[in-house]
């Protein structure tokens, strides 16, 4: 059996910001890492300072038909896509490009490269948002087309036979999430500011998504099937802005609850049902994960 703590490990998609955080989880690991990305050559992600010199970057764009023979001639013993088409909007005015993007170039890479175990991003948008902590095994019923394309994926992968899991991802928050980020710096600067209140998120934090993804990629043994990462509630954008705001000891009477202008599921939280997958997660409270966000403002800060 390959060792947990030398695999070799292709991940696809290296310059997103979830893919940078998780490598920047490898960088005491023996492990070899190939990455790609859209960039080209010269402004290829380096992974060197953070991981031994037998990694190497190779360019590839999921649009191109053709696969590198660089990913072609290698064997993997796991491959992680975090590359994608996630602008809601993009999709849609995009339709067959993001279906190409999401859903065909994920299949082609699985039909064509030699990897033995594949974790592949999908999104609680494959449901419609009609009921909150929604269970994995749920019908598909995709909200919009970025949903319907990682649905479309879901489905496809599962039916290749091939060694693989699913990660279903509610909101993931970061350090300058744009939205929280905005409101924060608007209050700050004495401006009123609109936030929709009838729009949900149930947040989960970048460093807990990446760490799940760690312990997935050095398992000793492939996890199968689908694990679904959200926050155990929802809670509205209003919410989340007035209660960092709090927190910031912002005004929060610059504060306005709007009703939303685009559609928008009335739920996003997925039930944390995972008990065959041994995973170092405990869904958590919406606030705990704000509260991690605040922490990174007050860390500029200090």
């Amino acid at each position: 059996m390959q060792n947990s703590r030398n695999k070799r490990v292709l991940v696809i998609g290296a310059d997103s910001t979830l893919a940078q955080d998780f490598l920047e989880r490898n960088t005491c690991e023996a492990t070899h890492i190939t990455t790609t990305s859209r960039r080209t050559q010269s402004h290829a992600v380096s992974t060197e300072t953070h991981h031994n010199n037998t990694n190497r970057h190779v360019y590839f764009d999921l649009t191109q038909p053709e696969i590198p023979n660089a990913l072609r001639a290698k064997e993997f013993d796991v491959a992680i896509v975090f590359a994608g088409m996630t602008n809601i909007a993009a999709c849609e005015q995009h339709q067959a490009l993001a279906s190409e993007i999401n859903h065909y170039s994920v299949v082609r890479l699985m039909q064509s490269l030699q990897v033995r175990h594949w974790i592949l991003l999908s999104t609680n948008l494959v449901f419609s948002g009609t009921t909150p902590n929604i269970q994995c095994t749920a019908p598909y019923a995709p909200f919009n087309h970025y949903g319907l394309t990682k649905a479309n994926m879901e489905q496809a992968a599962l039916s290749l036979n091939k060694s693989l899991v699913i990660v279903r991802l509610t909101k993931v928050l970061m350090p300058r999430f744009t939205f929280l980020q905005n409101v924060i710096t608007k209050l700050a600067a004495g401006q009123s500011c609109e936030v929709f209140n009838d729009m949900t998120m149930a947040p989960i934090w970048i460093n807990e998504v990446s760490d799940v993804l760690y312990g997935l990629v050095h398992a000793r043994r492939n996890s199968q099937g689908i694990i679904q990462l959200s926050a155990n509630e929802d809670i509205t954008y209003y919410h989340a802005a007035n209660y960092c705001a709090e927190r910031l000891q912002l005004p929060t009477g610059l504060l306005a609850g709007v009703p939303k202008s685009v559609s928008s599921p009335g739920f996003n939280s997925l039930a944390n049902d995972n008990p065959d997958f041994e995973l170092d997660y405990t869904a958590a409270p919406a606030l705990m994960t704000l509260n991690k966000f605040i922490a990174t403002i007050n860390q500029v800060d200090k």
